[in-house]
């Protein structure tokens, strides 16, 4: 047993160890801090940022969730390491955690959606109190990971580090695209082609056939599923900034206040209306992998440019009205 493995178990089971001292006092303050590495309410607050704030900044905070979302699908399906409690059954996770920890461990999803959502807000603003703030948020909910026993040390350092490099990456991929003629044509063509070689590696692969009272520890089946709707939002996302940028250029910024309000007013409730629902209307239809792959790349394909172009064609009538 090497020396790295042995702290993180020993880390993990200090922290296990505090929990049951304590009476698990603060099992769920970390719970409730763990959803901040969800994206069920940070996704609908990118959608009003970008129909209503400010466009741009919304395309920053989804270019760095797409690439770092599929970045830690890639990980998750090279490494196939698995949760600390698999590792060694002394770990025992706070029960109410497992809900959201399903798969390999390596690296931690709701970190790296944290750093994504978050560091790019606290990466773009100028107030320092805020990106204080931020910065205070999101390392706990990466503590929040280990505190839960769902994650290892190393889960959420390598989420922590590759997705704050995309964060500083990406606006020089951002200027590289702006400063040359049709750079955004071929950064939209290798988005694609990244996405169809990493969904024939995933499917070609060969996952570990773990076993354990005769059940399966992760199933490569549920693993190649699973990964259909990031590759859906990832997808999604690159089509939405190519449209924009090339035929749509819709500007969030535009408008009064109270046309703004009900923008926002508007279109949340259709935009969850597909998050929620639209995958269990396609499974009448199609395989679940299918089903999640639309449903996800549906989802933001209306944030981005179907619910934008609404806005553009009802602008242009109020318009012509004046």
């Amino acid at each position: 047993m090497n020396f790295w493995y042995t702290w993180q178990i020993n880390y993990l089971l200090f922290l296990q160890h505090l929990r049951d001292i304590t009476g698990g006092i603060f099992d769920n303050f970390f719970l409730n801090i763990t959803h901040g590495g969800e994206t069920i309410i940070p996704s609908g607050i990118i959608a009003v940022i970008y129909w209503c704030i400010n466009t741009e900044f919304a395309s920053f905070i989804l270019l760095n969730l797409g690439i770092s979302t599929f970045i830690s699908d890639l990980l998750k399906n090279i490494a196939c390491i698995y949760r600390p409690w698999i590792l060694d059954s002394r770990i025992q996770p706070v029960p109410k955690a497992l809900e959201m920890a399903g798969g390999y461990s390596f690296p931690s999803g709701h970190t790296q959606n944290a750093v994504s959502i978050w560091g790019s807000m606290a990466y773009k603003t100028k107030n320092k109190i805020f990106t204080a703030l931020l910065i205070i948020f999101i390392l706990l909910i990466a503590f929040s990971r280990n505190y839960l026993g769902v994650h290892t040390p190393q889960d959420v350092i390598v989420s922590l580090v590759f997705t704050a490099a995309v964060i500083f990456i990406s606006p020089k991929l951002l200027q590289w695209i702006n400063n040359g003629k049709n750079r955004d044509i071929w950064v939209y063509l290798i988005a694609v082609f990244s996405l169809v070689a990493c969904l024939v590696f995933e499917h070609f692969k060969s996952y570990p056939m773990d076993y354990v009272n005769g059940q399966l520890l992760v199933s490569p089946a549920e693993m190649r599923v699973s990964a259909f709707p990031k590759f859906g939002l990832f997808l999604g996302i690159f089509t939405g900034l190519f449209l924009n940028r090339r035929f749509i250029h819709f500007d969030g910024s535009e408008g009064s206040l109270l046309q703004k309000i009900i923008i926002a007013v508007t279109g949340i409730p259709i935009f969850y209306l597909i998050y929620f629902n639209f995958c269990d209307f396609l499974l009448n239809y199609t395989a679940k992998k299918f089903a999640l792959f639309i449903s996800s790349f549906a989802t933001i394909f209306f944030a981005m440019v179907i619910y934008p172009l609404v806005i553009l064609f009802i602008r242009k009538l109020l318009k012509n009205k004046g």
